[in-house]
């Protein structure tokens, strides 16, 4: 069995799957470092040999005694073991147990809007308290705001990076993935060290694409790397779903495009557990109470519906701010939309 040095320096190395192979092949272990080991392959490139001259030891050491493991095919889920030209290895850091759960992929713009990151969030929320792991890419917007979902109840989240783990991308995450760590993981087919690239992030995707059940779309404007995602998806025969949105906005342009290609247009998260066979029931959750402006608009609904206009005079919340606490009460089964406005239930 190659040593996790080994198999640090063969991920750096990038090798095609053809040549990674041969070198398998040829090469066993030995007592020689897996540097030395490596470049003794006289098949190796000069672009080849400067990623692997380029590893850090003392990096790697650091990034392994902080919790880095290293995932082989037979530990894959099930969803991943059954996609062809599968990662020959991924690197992880955290509770990997949460990968065998039904795992719903979550996807959208870096540019979401208010609303977008709510329903995120909440689809999230209700999928992780259903026993379902939540998987996205962590940037902004949309990815960052499902992630959260899953953490604001204490349930597993997993995030599929573009660059070695021992780095954040984006930086400004950094606390959020440390989080992740504790219910649930980050993953990444990149060796330590590896910065993000134009590359890397959609071979992420791909790989996120084959590691979830299920894909839902919330937010997609034409182009897009949720789109691409999408695409991946849809190639391995994964169930999408879309959160359909207004027509005038260009984040929908993508999403609605989806639809009109075959992808099942979701309002309710439920919807996605039915077709997991998933029974759950909310209301039988115990939560905190509800947060101030959240609690301040359910005193201001009654039983008759009550303009969107004029709830945000009395809150003083702009319309993007109101729909999207609207939207967090309508999925928590508090309020109800009609078509002169907003009413409790």
């Amino acid at each position: 069995m190659y040593p996790e040095r080994f198999w640090q320096v063969f991920t750096a190395a990038s090798l095609n799957p053809t040549k990674a192979e041969e070198f398998l092949q040829t090469l066993r272990p030995t007592d020689l470092d897996p540097t030395d080991l490596f470049l003794s392959w006289p098949k190796l490139t000069d672009a080849e040999r400067h990623r692997i001259t380029s590893t850090k030891a003392d990096t790697i050491t650091k990034a392994f005694a902080d919790g880095v493991t290293i995932l082989h095919p037979k530990d894959y889920p099930e969803s991943l073991q059954q996609v062809p030209n599968q990662p020959r290895l991924l690197f992880a850091k955290g509770q990997v147990e949460p990968l065998n759960n039904p795992k719903v992929g979550i996807v959208g713009t870096r540019r979401a809007t208010t609303q977008g990151k709510a329903i995120a969030q909440k689809f999230a929320e209700h999928l992780a308290l259903a026993g379902c792991t939540i998987v996205s890419g962590g940037a902004f917007g949309i990815d960052i705001a499902a992630h959260l979902g899953a953490l604001n109840v204490n349930k597993p989240t997993v995030c599929v990076l573009p660059c070695g783990l021992d780095r954040a991308q984006p930086p400004r995450h950094a606390e959020h993935f440390q989080r992740m760590t504790t219910n649930g993981c980050l993953i990444s087919p990149y060796a330590i060290g590896t910065p993000t690239s134009r590359d890397s992030l959609l071979a992420r995707n791909a790989i996120l694409a084959a590691l979830v059940d299920v894909l839902l779309v919330i937010e997609a404007p034409l182009p897009s790397g949720s789109l691409n995602t999408a695409t991946h998806a849809a190639n391995l025969n994964r169930p999408l779903y879309v959160v359909p949105g207004s027509i005038s906005l260009d984040n929908y342009r993508g999403s609605h495009q989806l639809i009109r290609d075959g992808a099942t247009l979701v309002d309710h998260p439920d919807q996605i557990l039915a077709d997991l066979n998933i029974q759950f029931d909310l209301s039988s959750q115990k939560f905190d109470e509800l947060p101030e402006t959240q609690a301040l608009i359910l005193h201001l609904l009654g039983s008759e519906a009550i303009p969107l206009e004029s709830i945000s005079a009395e809150t003083g919340l702009t319309t993007q701010e109101l729909l999207a606490e609207l939207t967090m009460l309508e999925l928590d089964g508090h309020v109800i939309k009609h078509s002169g406005g907003y009413a409790r239930t």
